[in-house]
């Protein structure tokens, strides 16, 4: 049977492994990608921490002097300072004082007003640097912010709060994707190509005990399977299926075994219906020979020869029938010999006819094999399933009805027609005619064995036994090979 490629267990395992590295594969990207985001946020806040840090003194010094009425400086330059400085991607700044009044900003307009924001607040309060990240709708950061306490001492003077944009670390996290899609890319292909090269391997010892188990046939119950010597699950399954045809061959034995006991126990009881036949045909002689006993006792002229010769003609005809019979009760094991066709069908339908010597019915037998050709045959056997077929041919065709017995040739085999002219075998009983025990006889009449016993003869000789059935007429049709193979 051909397996479909989506239910090989090899497309299983690839589709399922190409899956898992896909699964993967995304995971770790995505973590690389959220790895590397924290990393360029965290250099971001550190460089903005340092950027205050570098700017703190001079503002607290502005203040103090502010305060104590001298003016060196302005704090709208320190701003401008710091927005204008090129390594820090700053986007704005200002200087609250402890009221959280804005006293400095890149936006000139934005100064004296209070500070709405309340990182700075919450950085006074917490007295350290507090930051606070703003998105986009996409997800994307695009701001940080960091404001920083300005302390001298236990004196606060404020805090310095300042925006730097993200606009340069997107850049670099696109950078990033780009470089992480090739890598998976390649990555997936990879393990996909390593998955199919496992998974055909993995799958191909399954393949050979597969195309192993299909080759076995009633005939031939052994596996040659190498992958026994495995140590691993799959040598654990050959073993396994070595067992269970070894206990299968041995089953099989047992069963042909059974058969032949069958065969002998039908053969008993064909031999019952045969001696009534032979009985006729062993008078005869027997009474041609107390003829010319008489004769020779009471004459003593030249006829003495005649009748000798007569004598002699009989006992060879009766060591003939009794060869015959010996021939046909031999053990039940195949014995095969070469015989040739015309010899086998005469002896065939000669004891054909003396089987239903006692029936009405009559024996037309017919070779269509000219010539003659050589077959390969237990000739014992085979005869039985012809008599056995003739004797069932009897018993269901009318009174004074012929059986007829067609030999002949297809191709390679040699095939043997029996036909009658009863009412044929219904419907019903067509599927079960070959059952062990399974007759339609009369109780008494039939044991149920003779067909079944019959076909597995046939199946010894790897042939077929087949029939068709109408009403009015059933032919019975045995095929074997001429030769046999394992001979």
């Amino acid at each position: 049977m051909k397996i479909p490629f989506y239910s090989k267990i090899a497309f299983k395992f690839i589709l399922t492994s190409t899956l898992i590295t896909a699964l993967l594969t995304l995971l770790l990207c995505r973590w690389f990608l959220y790895h590397e985001k924290n990393e360029l946020i965290e250099k971001l806040e550190i460089d903005g921490k340092q950027l205050l840090s570098y700017f703190n003194a001079p503002a607290i010094n502005i203040l103090l002097y502010r305060e104590m009425g001298i003016e060196t400086g302005s704090l709208d330059s320190l701003i401008e300072g710091i927005v204008a400085n090129r390594d820090y991607p700053t986007t704005y700044a200002y200087i609250t004082d402890q009221r959280g009044v804005v006293i400095a900003h890149n936006l000139l307009e934005e100064s004296g007003m209070l500070d709405a924001d309340t990182l700075s607040a919450e950085a006074l309060k917490q007295d350290t640097f507090v930051s606070r990240i703003t998105n986009d709708r996409d997800g994307r950061v695009v701001l940080l912010e960091i404001a920083m306490p300005l302390r001298s001492g236990s004196k606060s003077w404020g805090s310095m709060q300042a925006g730097f944009s993200a606009a340069e670390m997107q850049k670099q996290l696109a950078g990033y994707r780009s470089q992480i899609v090739i890598f998976s890319a390649i990555f997936f292909l990879l393990g996909s190509v390593i998955f199919y090269i496992v998974g055909l391997r993995m799958s191909r010892p399954l393949l050979r005990l597969s195309e192993a188990m299909s080759e076995v046939s009633p005939q031939q119950l052994e596996l040659d399977l190498q992958e026994e010597q495995r140590r691993d699950e799959i040598g654990i399954l050959y073993r396994g299926f070595t067992d269970i045809m070894q206990s299968l061959d041995q089953s099989e034995n047992e069963r042909r075994k059974a058969a032949q006991l069958l065969i002998q126990s039908e053969k008993l009881a064909t031999a019952g219906k045969l001696v009534a036949g032979v009985s006729h045909e062993v008078n005869n002689p027997l009474a041609a020979l107390s003829s010319c006993i008489y004769n020779l006792e009471n004459i003593s002229n030249c006829e003495e020869e005649q009748d000798i010769l007569i004598m002699k003609q009989a006992v060879q005809r009766i060591q003939n029938i009794v060869g015959q019979l010996l021939d046909f009760s031999r053990a039940e094991s195949l014995s095969f010999s070469t015989i040739q066709s015309d010899v086998f069908i005469a002896e065939a339908a000669l004891f054909s006819r003396m089987a239903i010597k006692q029936s009405e019915c009559r024996l037309q037998a017919n070779d269509a094999c000219i010539p003659p050709v050589s077959i390969v045959i237990d000739k014992g056997k085979i005869n039985q399933v012809i008599l056995n077929l003739v004797m069932n041919a009897a018993d269901t065709s009318p009174p004074q009805g012929c059986i007829t017995m067609n030999a002949y040739l297809d191709d390679d085999f040699y095939c043997i027609a029996i036909t009658d002219l009863g009412e044929g075998i219904s419907e019903a009983d067509k599927e079960k005619i070959f059952e062990l025990f399974y007759t339609t006889k009369a109780p008494g009449a039939g044991t149920g064995m003779g067909l079944a016993i019959s076909s597995d003869i046939v199946e010894m000789h790897a042939g077929t036994i087949q029939f068709t059935s109408v009403p009015g007429e059933t032919t019975f049709t045995i095929k074997i090979p001429r030769v046999q193979d394992y001979l």
